[in-house]
């Protein structure tokens, strides 16, 4: 754990309790322990009794079907669900990787695992025309990419309760790519964020 911390864990507390680091290259470190909680808050993680790696990969090209329909007529935003481990990620930095070549694109990395940015660098290729906004919750992010950055698109990886963010996308003209875990594709029909008229395409 201090290795992969740099040998300061103290500087990584805030990715500690959201439960894992980015490493060089873009790689993950996700740590199982004792939960030390402070008024009511998780601080950080003692007594670790494994440590999850996940070795980040691109595949470049597998988003080419995707980017074609969010260049398409008609499109307003893109859902891209499945449950864990089945490439979401990989698929939607792929998408960025093919608009932002001729659109301007935001990512919002509230994880660090989309760009995977390593002392302010993408490690992994999202696209020459995307600004990364690093470690910002999903919801501020957004907003603050449409306020300042004027994208066409604005992409985040796995929302959870950013479905009032993510349709107010349509009032300023801003096409979402998100991704979100589902089981099956009458699951992700049923999303808020689907339902709220802001994603017209969802892809498994």
């Amino acid at each position: 754990m201090q290795a992969l911390c740099s040998y300061s864990v103290h500087s990584c507390e805030q990715q500690l309790r959201d439960g894992c680091i980015t490493l060089k290259g873009g790689h993950r470190a996700g740590f199982c322990g004792t939960a030390v909680i402070k008024n009511g808050r998780l601080e950080t993680v003692r007594d670790v009794s494994s440590i999850n790696i996940r070795i980040a990969r691109e595949h470049i090209g597998c988003g080419e079907e995707c980017a074609r329909l969010a260049c398409s007529d008609g499109f307003k935003g893109l859902l891209v669900a499945g449950a864990p481990l089945s490439g979401k990620t990989t698929m939607l930095r792929d998408i960025c990787r093919i608009i932002s070549a001729k659109h301007k694109l935001s990512v919002v990395d509230s994880k660090g695992e989309l760009a995977a940015s390593y002392n302010g660098a993408p490690q992994l290729d999202v696209g020459a025309n995307t600004d990364v906004l690093n470690g910002y919750e999903k919801a501020q992010g957004i907003l603050l990419a449409i306020r300042v950055l004027s994208p066409e698109f604005v992409a985040c990886d796995e929302i959870t309760g950013e479905q009032d963010t993510i349709a107010a996308c349509l009032h300023y003209g801003v096409k979402p790519l998100i991704t979100a875990h589902c089981g099956d594709i009458s699951e992700a029909l049923r999303m808020p964020v689907v339902k709220s008229g802001a994603i017209s395409h969802v892809v498994m």
